[in-house]
């Protein structure tokens, strides 16, 4: 059973094949161009050796992008791949100034003199044929990667197989003693090249300058502030490196969520970005900001909550056109009584100073106590159980009682649980009326309660 090729042996194969290819061509046509004294069969002769050069740095710059980051390179070394290309590009350009230097030369003085020789035509066919393997070879994997450096190889050898066209129809003419052809196949050669040096010299500036490809930017804004529960996208930064894509990207969360689910929706992003790229490397930021949909409580609590307190029981009374605000505060135990009224007083002081409506702010401090140990004595304490029973069944709305726990603290109090099942068609205001009821039955009928709480559910579940 054969062994699968990773990704960078794979480029690494056929950056080596087009290396080993364009030695044989530029070698042929050598000999053929100084053998025949053919200005257009030179002219690709050179064309090839910058191939050859060319494919040499796309070899050596594939196996330096494919090196892991580190800590001097921490996006990587896929710029490796641009750099080769910008080098490719110089070389292409210089090689055309000559070849339209000499060109221009042979029209003027019109010294030309070309032995056509049919080895001059199999030597180009034999090019057209290689590079047209060659071209593919390339482009199939630097498609199948992303690989810039390949596809700039793969678009360098399909235009070779033109300019050799060209070439093969200057010679022909030549043929026939018309001997301005060959220098004028050699122009349209150096043309060809310099517009493929055009092209590649520009998209390897863009991707050296940072630029991102035309609609990706506007792709994943527009994908990312669909996901539901990102209120938008703050900001969004985009760089390629060969074929890598890094983004750092902020979005908008509303800042009532609770911190694991703000988490997941960040994993989400980076989700649907791998989707969309997936040679994307994203750093995403969650920015908690205040929603419309926010409640006046859940603005109070985020207040409390800002200067590292636990806020509950939050309620708000209308006194005219103004509020009054009540809530719990728990502290650490590690903070001493002056220490957590002068917190207390900074948090009024804050609520009155956002919400010039309320007018009285009240907060009671509490510390933040360890679970309390209790001893289940349900099993044992069946008259209480029974008693809990006809309590909560002589609101006729209550159907059944179940789950019933009696447990007993350290102090020697008992803490009660219950679960209670109600008619479907009740309102929640009149559920909770029952419940607090039941609750302040138990606590004045059975002696020695410290806590009671009924769980009210209904009697059939709808999923």
């Amino acid at each position: 059973m054969t062994r699968s090729l990773t990704a960078t042996e794979e480029k690494t194969s056929v950056a080596k094949s087009s290396l080993y290819g364009a030695i044989f061509i530029t070698a042929l046509k050598i000999v053929v161009g100084f053998s025949t004294g053919s200005l257009g069969v030179l002219a690709e002769a050179a064309h090839s050796a910058l191939d050859f050069l060319a494919a040499g740095i796309t070899f050596i710059a594939v196996k330096i992008a494919d090196k892991p980051a580190d800590k001097d390179h921490t996006y990587g070394h896929g710029k490796a791949e641009n750099f080769a290309a910008l080098v490719e590009t110089i070389l292409l350009l210089a090689t055309c100034i000559w070849i339209i230097v000499e060109a221009v030369e042979r029209l003027v003085s019109q010294k030309v003199h070309i032995e056509i020789s049919v080895w001059a035509f199999v030597v180009m066919g034999i090019s057209i044929v290689v590079d047209i393997s060659r071209s593919r070879a390339l482009y199939r994997v630097a498609q199948k990667y992303n690989n810039q450096a390949l596809e700039a190889d793969a678009l360098h050898f399909s235009t070779d197989v033109w300019s050799s066209t060209v070439v093969i129809a200057g010679l022909i003419f030549a043929s026939f003693e018309m001997w301005a052809a060959d220098a004028i196949a050699a122009v349209i050669v150096a043309i060809i090249v310099t517009m493929l040096s055009y092209k590649l010299g520009r998209k390897t500036v863009d991707a050296l300058m940072d630029k991102i490809p035309e609609g990706v930017y506007e792709n994943i804004h527009f994908e990312i502030e669909r996901l539901a529960g990102i209120e938008k996208v703050l900001s969004l930064r985009l760089r390629q490196a060969g074929p890598k894509l890094f983004l750092d990207i902020t979005v908008a969360l509303k800042r009532t969520l609770p911190f694991e689910v703000a988490h997941n929706m960040v994993s989400t992003v980076e989700e649907k970005i791998l989707s969309l790229y997936p040679n994307a490397d994203s750093i995403v930021h969650a920015e908690p900001i205040e929603t419309p949909e926010e409640t006046f409580n859940e603005k109070i609590a985020m207040l409390v909550a800002a200067e590292g307190m636990l806020p509950h029981h939050i309620r708000t009374f209308s006194l005219g056109e103004k509020n009054i605000v009540e809530l719990h505060m728990e502290c650490s135990s590690a903070n001493d009584f002056v220490t957590a009224h002068a917190i207390s007083e900074k948090i009024e002081n804050s609520i009155r100073r956002k919400y010039p409506h309320v007018s009285d702010v009240r907060i009671h401090i509490e510390e933040i106590s360890a679970p309390a140990k209790t001893i289940d004595i349900t099993t044992n304490a069946q008259t209480i159980v029974q008693q809990l029973c006809t309590i909560a069944k002589e609101e006729t709305t209550v159907l059944a009682c179940k789950n019933i726990s009696v447990y007993q603290l350290e102090s020697g109090k008992l803490k009660i649980g219950m679960n209670c099942t109600f008619q479907n068609d009740l309102s929640l205001d009149t559920v909770h009326s029952i419940v607090s009821k039941i609750e302040n039955t138990i606590y004045s009928s059975i002696a020695n309660v410290q806590t009671v709480l009924v769980h009210a559910e209904p009697s059939m579940t709808f999923r």
